[in-house]
């Protein structure tokens, strides 16, 4: 799940231009303008008057967003004195703990869990399994056994589905249970080897998830290994599963200052755009590591990678990582993620998720009935570099024409994710796209073609707004994600 930091120079390179003109003040391919807020008389526009419930469009879904922790409870605690020095090991959890483990994940806004780092047995997983079916909260369980069974090309395929079958029944039948998780960032070659393992897992749990996560772009910095889009293209060609999942933790710092990274959204545009049509998922970042990746400073941290995400139409989101891995693996060090390694207890991060998860599971009701058809980015008025925005270059070719939005200003770098319902009303995610811990504030100021009010998700609560002559204003902080849509 680690990622260190390589840019893509060359690929960036060639679209800075485009970026310049297409996001930064010109005319994007569907007519309408972009640029700093202020522009296109915009200075004059008032904030728009508030109107009453009975404005409120209805929306509604069984569907949910996928959340859940890259580690989840372990099979016994640990405990580290503040050096990293194990303390204490094997601790067993108590039922009453563990169940309060599991509620504490659900309530972090979490709907699977994925198992422990450490001291992890089957037994383990049964236990937890009772515990997840009792508080309604689905489990995807890692045996390596499991795995390299299902793998192993020398035993038939009758062999192999009466072993498993066999050997792990009571996991099988648990209402719980949600899948097997099988490989994290497999290489190119490696995509050819599940083939086998995939064929004989829909033979004995169909529809359960058969999980592989993927690299993200900068494994690919080297032309040795190809490109990160074929990369994404073999995974679908060879892996026949619904989803694409990758990870990428953009919140970085330098020890003075905080700072994005800078393909963050061309890694959320390439998988989208690649994955034929498949479900998309992403890890995201919840833990301090090494030198560059920052600990969440708060639920703006949060909220900011999965409004990011959604303007590219994602829906699954894993959290990297919930409970701290070992303090040093020996290529890298860990802080603390959403529980402290000293008391086993949660920590601010953990609120955190908390707060963000819970704001965003408010959108479901509307991000679900509308379809994503691409994107759209604004270079802010008060951009400090220069009126550029390199991943805005990088992810250019997700751009799409809006014809329901005139113009468009902002003061902040502003993403917006470009929707359509199934009756053709338009759709728009408008998200603050700064650094989080810097605390930001974005006005944006939207004309709108054919508009007299604007249903506003703002923080997921819909508010209603009167549009006069088209004009929209939304003022944002920082994390923000606004999804807004027109009404005529």
């Amino acid at each position: 799940m680690k990622s260190g930091k390589k840019t893509i120079a060359a690929f960036a390179a060639a679209l800075i231009l485009f970026s310049l003109a297409a996001c930064g003040g010109g005319m994007s391919s569907g007519g309408d303008s972009v640029g700093s807020a202020g522009a296109q008389g915009s200075e004059s526009v008032k904030d728009n008057v508030l109107l009453g419930d009975e404005e409120k469009l209805v929306y509604s879904t069984d569907k949910e967003f996928l959340m859940y922790p890259y580690g989840g409870v372990p099979g016994k605690l640990r405990i580290y004195d503040k050096n990293g020095g194990i303390v204490e090991d094997n601790i067993p959890i108590s039922d009453e703990q563990l169940e309060e483990y599991y509620k504490q994940i659900k309530d972090a806004g979490m709907n699977m869990t994925a198992g422990g780092y450490i001291n992890m047995t089957y037994a383990d997983y049964i236990r937890g399994l009772k515990v997840c079916e009792k508080i309604g909260l689905k489990m995807m369980v890692y045996d390596q056994s499991l795995v390299a069974l299902l793998m192993n090309d020398k035993l038939s395929d009758a062999v192999v589905v009466d072993q498993v079958l066999s050997n792990y029944s009571e996991m099988l039948d648990s209402p719980a249970f949600a899948g097997i998780s099988v490989w994290d960032e497999p290489s190119v070659a490696k995509l050819g080897e599940f083939k086998t393992a995939l064929e004989r897992w829909n033979i004995i749990a169909e529809g359960k998830i058969f999980y592989i996560n993927l690299f993200p772009s900068i494994a690919f910095s080297s032309s040795t290994y190809g490109t990160f889009e074929d990369y994404i293209k073999t995974f679908v060609e060879k892996v026949d599963v619904d989803y694409v999942c990758y990870d990428h933790y953009p919140l970085q710092t330098s020890g003075k200052n905080n700072y994005l990274r800078d393909d963050f959204l061309y890694n959320l545009a390439t998988v989208k755009a690649n994955s034929d049509g498949r479900r998309t998922f992403t890890v995201l970042q919840s833990v301090q590591y090494g030198g560059m990746h920052r600990a969440l400073s708060g639920a703006a941290d949060v909220t900011f990678q999965v409004y990011s995400a959604l303007c590219y139409g994602f829906e699954g989101f894993g959290w990297f990582t919930f409970w701290p891995p070992v303090p040093n693996d020996g290529a890298t060090t860990f802080g603390d993620a959403a529980y402290d390694r000293q008391t086993n207890q949660p920590t601010d991060t953990y609120y955190f998720i908390k707060d963000g998860l819970n704001e965003i599971r408010k959108l479901e009701d509307v991000y679900f009935n509308f379809a994503w058809k691409g994107t759209k980015t604004v270079i802010g008025a008060e951009n400090a570099n220069g009126g550029e925005n390199y991943d805005f270059a990088l992810a250019a070719f997700t751009e799409t024409a809006t014809p329901r939005i005139e113009s468009v200003s902002a003061e902040q770098d502003t993403v917006i994710g470009v929707f359509e319902d199934k009756d053709g009303n338009d759709g728009f995610l408008v998200v603050n796209y700064t650094e989080p811990s810097a605390n930001l504030e974005n006005k944006v100021v939207m004309k709108l073609k054919d508009c007299t009010k604007a249903a506003v998700w703002e923080n997921g609560v819909q508010k209603v707004y009167k549009v006069e002559n088209g004009w929209l204003t939304l003022h944002q902080k920082s994390g923000d994600g606004f999804f807004v849509v027109p009404i005529k």
